[in-house]
């Protein structure tokens, strides 16, 4: 979608997939913390918790990315209206 984006010119768009794409890439780094974690603080095994840790890990950093995109793109619509 952002190569897609970026080919018609329309920046904003491409920004906002990056943005995303980051963010999923950015999720294998925060599996590792919520895998040391889990199992540090519940006593189970890395099997046990990977499941919670790659959804946790998929979900907070996408969820981060929603927000940064949307509060980015009021800012920028009412700059643009200045």
């Amino acid at each position: 979608m952002a190569i897609r984006h970026i080919i018609r010119k329309e920046v904003r768009q491409h920004r906002e997939w990056m943005i995303r794409t980051f963010a999923a890439a950015m999720s294998v780094a925060t599996q590792r913390v919520f895998l040391i974690l889990l199992t540090s603080l519940t006593g189970l095994s890395l099997e046990e918790v990977f499941g919670a840790a790659f959804w946790l890990g998929i979900g907070v950093n996408l969820v981060v990315a929603e927000v940064w995109i949307n509060h980015t793109r009021a800012s920028s619509r009412s700059a643009e209206r200045a």
